[in-house]
């Protein structure tokens, strides 16, 4: 059990990363808070959300490259594996900052 709690941790902080690198989702400006939902089914997935900068106002956002989805995919796969229920979520809710 550790194991694959480590496992998804691991694809959590990959995510995040892949996140903070993706100029579609920071841009250039300085920002405080971002928060992203990620979309993933079969053959499908999306991510899109709001950065907000250091006085509250938001621009919306999604990412640039096919990384963080290719991520999010293997996340909702890990997940999926300790799924009581048997099924994998299909959103997520990804909140930096």
């Amino acid at each position: 059990m550790e194991q694959k709690e480590s496992k998804k941790n691991d694809i959590i902080i990959e995510l995040c990363k892949a996140l903070l690198s993706d100029t579609g989702i920071v841009g250039q400006d300085a920002w405080k808070k971002l928060v992203v939902v990620g979309v993933s089914g079969q053959g499908y997935g999306r991510m899109y959300g709001y950065r907000f900068d250091m006085q509250d106002d938001w621009e919306a956002v999604s990412p640039d490259g096919g990384q963080p989805q290719d991520i999010l995919k293997r996340l909702q796969q890990a997940m999926l594996e300790e799924s009581p229920t048997g099924r994998a979520w299909v959103a997520c809710l990804i909140r930096i900052g």
